[in-house]
């Protein structure tokens, strides 16, 4: 009624405290992040699902992925496209077990030292993996800050993109 207890809203509140519960516990594995992060630039994520699938399927950890030769690697991401970035997955897992002892960093500055990890990527596997707070800079924040400050969003000029993340941190 008016004014009264209403057991449908307490119910979905009680359903939402009860998810950010559970997805807070939820273990994460930011090898699977980076993975996914990595196949999902250029690509639709229903095209990706698949992929990342049988990716995790085959090499389901940054070792074996770092053990894996670049056919093997590249015959898995026939399909996808650039397959620099899947180059770059694997030399990057080398990198993880060569400077980081098996495991990914949980710094966007440390994140960046892996072959294939720019900024964005960065900042979704530390934001996604260990929850750290750290911005995220794509096309459409570009567009929405650039709207803000009342000015024309350039993503080609690398001056305005490196002021749209100095914006996006101050957030």
């Amino acid at each position: 009624g008016k004014g009264g207890y209403d057991k449908e809203a307490n119910c979905e509140l009680a359903t939402r405290s009860e998810q950010a519960v559970l997805t807070d516990s939820i273990q994460i594995d930011p090898y699977h992040v980076w993975v996914s992060e990595i196949m999902l630039q250029q690509t639709r994520v229903a095209a990706v699902i698949p992929y990342f699938l049988r990716w995790i399927e085959r090499f389901p950890s940054v070792s074996a992925l770092a053990n894996a030769t670049q056919d093997e690697v590249n015959e898995l991401w026939a399909g996808l496209g650039y397959y620099r970035r899947a180059a770059n997955l694997r030399k990057g897992a080398q990198t993880i077990m060569k400077d980081f002892n098996g495991k990914l960093p949980d710094t966007v500055s440390e994140l960046k030292k892996i072959p294939g990890i720019g900024d964005y990527t960065a900042g979704a596997v530390a934001s996604i993996a260990f929850k750290k707070a750290v911005p995220l800079v794509d096309g459409n924040v570009i567009r929405v800050l650039a709207r803000v400050r009342a000015v024309k969003a350039n993503k080609g000029n690398p001056k305005f993109v490196k002021h749209v993340w100095s914006l996006a941190r101050e957030l």
